[in-house]
């Protein structure tokens, strides 16, 4: 895991979270609100060509080693200014350490239907439906950070942005605390209804 922070420089924030949790929205008001510029994975991907292939649905397999060191570089742009904040499901798969990072959860009910809503086939709807529920990018993002917040959708949204206001300034501010979010009997509901294996 590296390291692209350097003694006095800035607060290193991902947010991350399964497809269709709304890790975009929220990072997008963690910006507009803090005033940092939000560094989005998928669009990096896209932009540098980035990526190996495209699966049956349309996404582009990203290419994790060449997409780390892009996002260091920009990263380390942002930081000299105070702050960087990166948003992408692949946040909690890269190679880089990071101060603080968000996990956005969503009920499975919503989720499911905003990938559906998306066009998401059968197989890849339930791969990400079990991500969510098994708290995956939670998980990945304990390796990868100091800290971890976990947000149900927009719930806390603005502890959350207060403390982040705090921590850039330099201010101790302690981590708030957010309620455990726990999706077994979600999965549970959707396994008794055929809807996963």
């Amino acid at each position: 895991m590296v390291s692209i922070k350097k003694e006095g420089h800035g607060l290193f924030i991902a947010v991350t979270g399964t497809p269709g949790a709304g890790k975009s929205t929220f990072a997008k008001e963690i910006s507009d609100d803090l005033g940092i510029t939000l560094i989005e994975i998928n669009s990096i991907v896209e932009s540098y060509r980035l990526f190996s292939e495209t699966d049956d649905d349309g996404a582009k397999i990203a290419m994790i080693k060449p997409l780390t060191k892009k996002i260091k570089q920009l990263a380390g742009e942002s930081l000299k200014n105070g702050a960087a904040l990166i948003v992408g499901h692949l946040a909690c798969e890269l190679g880089i350490r990071y101060d603080i990072a968000i996990v956005v959860r969503c009920q499975l009910e919503i989720l499911e239907q905003r990938l559906l809503d998306r066009g998401y086939g059968t197989e890849k709807l339930k791969e990400n439906l079990m991500a969510e529920a098994l708290d995956y990018c939670g998980v990945a993002a304990q390796e990868r950070s100091d800290e971890v917040l976990e947000l149900d959708g927009s719930a806390d949204k603005d502890v959350v942005i207060d403390y982040l206001k705090a921590r850039i300034e330099g201010k101790p501010g302690a981590q708030p605390k957010l309620k455990q979010i726990d999706r077994m009997p979600e999965l549970l509901k959707f396994i008794e209804a055929g809807k996963l294996p």
